[in-house]
């Protein structure tokens, strides 16, 4: 897609350029023998012109063909360097993008799994001390989203480094940890609203810069059998949440998950095999 991008920007300018220099035979010369150029010579010499090469054996045939001449090669020099800046970014997005989902993978395979990792005995400090570290990679990961939306369509085939498949993981697990965790032992909202706070802004940011159906049944109740054998969960006082907002982010990860390729059982009992998904 990158590269279609750019081959798009280059053909589109070459092609007006061409054009324009059919429009009126003799609008470019041969610089030697003064005869009009052909068709084939003037898409030679709009290709030359949009790329700054400069070769010279053909020129314009008057001043407004010179001056466009000169805007043309302008536009190329600026297409260049865009291209330039606009690749760079996108692949640091795209690395920040990896580098994070391999963070997320090694706090959990699953959101319980990412809850039981955390403890360490008297209570979640080992997720709680990363919060901030994680709020910012996530924070950068939505604005590079924002900035360059063709973030959004790289794919990884591994389950275990896929980011909306990890960023789903950590959205079940964060809603376990505030409301279906023993009240004595659980994380305080201090200690997870940076966080939260930032899984909130990535998934309005999504929602601008991808097509995701935000309509659909809800998942399924977080599973939590493994963390109330551990003695996490009170089963007489488990709060489940009914927020629209929180069943709203729900539905919108689901169909994140299957615009991926991915479905919402990955999240719960994730497989060793690679999907071989693609985005739709």
């Amino acid at each position: 897609m990158l590269v279609i991008i750019i081959l798009l920007w280059v053909i589109c300018l070459w092609a007006s350029f061409f054009m324009l220099l059919l429009s009126q035979p003799d609008s470019i010369i041969s610089s030697s023998t003064k005869l009009p150029a052909d068709l084939w010579q003037k898409l030679y010499y709009a290709g030359f012109t949009i790329s700054t090469l400069g070769v010279g054996d053909y020129i314009s045939s008057n001043n407004w063909w010179r001056i466009l001449t000169d805007v043309y090669a302008f536009t190329g020099l600026v297409l260049i360097t865009m291209s330039i800046t606009y690749f760079v970014p996108v692949l640091s997005g795209v690395i920040l993008q990896r580098n994070l989902g391999i963070f997320l993978c090694s706090l959990g395979q699953t959101p319980q799994q990412v809850v039981l990792n955390s403890w360490d005995g008297k209570s979640f400090h080992r997720l709680t001390t990363q919060v901030s570290s994680l709020s910012n990679m996530l924070i950068m990961h939505s604005q590079n989203h924002k900035a360059y939306p063709i973030i959004h369509y790289f794919h990884t085939r591994k389950a275990r480094h896929a980011i909306i498949i990890r960023l789903t993981v950590l959205y079940e697990a964060l809603l376990i940890l505030q409301y279906f965790i023993k009240e004595e032992i659980r994380p305080s909202n201090n200690d997870l609203s940076s966080l939260v706070e930032a899984m909130e802004n990535y998934l309005e940011v999504i929602e601008e810069v991808s097509s995701v159906k935000k309509e659909g049944a809800a998942p399924d109740a977080p599973k939590i059998n493994e963390l109330q054998k551990a003695g996490f969960v009170d089963t007489h006082k488990v709060s489940v949440p009914h927020e629209d907002n929180i069943q709203k982010n729900r539905i919108v990860l689901k169909n994140l998950l299957v615009q991926d390729g991915w479905s919402w059982q990955d999240i719960y009992e994730p497989t060793v095999k690679k999907k071989a998904g693609l985005k739709v």
